[in-house]
């Protein structure tokens, strides 16, 4: 059964994928709303209300945690939390592949 186990990946891709991707949306963010719904994401992540159709409810759920970023424009924060849930998302997606693809890869 153990020699059906794959090691553990390393963690550096994960990181790095992570760091890059944040920082890269961070550095090119607008700073606050700038097109299309952005002004009304952030009203409704503000406010705690909805927004039209399909709602996005997994971010306006987590939206309101903006709040604890303890520096900036409430329209920047946003901004920084939706750069940090897609920094997460790229690690995420890193980190499966890694485990997935790593000894064919080099990782």
């Amino acid at each position: 059964m153990a020699a059906l186990m794959k090691p553990e990946a390393p963690l550096w891709p994960t990181l790095w994928a992570f760091t890059l991707t944040t920082c890269a949306l961070v550095m090119g963010s607008a700073g606050g709303p700038s097109f299309l719904d952005s002004g009304e994401l952030i009203a409704a992540a503000r406010e705690l209300g909805g927004i039209h159709p399909p709602g996005h409810p997994a971010w306006m759920s987590l939206a309101p945690a903006a709040e604890w970023i303890p520096w900036g424009a409430y329209g920047a924060r946003v901004v920084w939390l939706s750069a940090i849930f897609a920094g997460l998302s790229a690690a995420l997606v890193t980190r499966i592949a890694s485990r997935w693809l790593g000894a064919s890869m080099g990782l």
